[in-house]
């Protein structure tokens, strides 16, 4: 990208039932993002989109970007998820 664009990515949550393997789209997703320099954002919650759930984000930072999800299903069960993507 050229100098001074910012960095725009698509965060993209897929959720099958271990049983029948079909997607769930109910319920809330959302995600905490921690950045190269220690701050953490205030969650985001991840939208449905065709088959996944999904939210756009600036990392526009270089170094490691932690993403803590967190899913609660209709069943009421919250499910977590920590990851992280490294930009160089």
């Amino acid at each position: 990208m050229p100098a001074g664009s910012r960095a725009i990515h698509h965060l993209m949550v897929m959720l099958s039932d271990a049983d029948t393997g079909k997607p769930v789209e109910s319920g809330m997703v959302a995600v905490k993002i921690g950045s190269p320099d220690g701050t953490e954002a205030a969650p985001k919650r991840l939208v449905g989109m065709q088959g996944h759930l999904g939210v756009t984000l600036a990392l526009d930072s270089p170094g490691i970007w932690h993403f803590l999800i967190a899913a609660k299903l209709a069943v009421g069960k919250v499910h977590k998820y920590h990851g992280h993507h490294v930009i160089e």
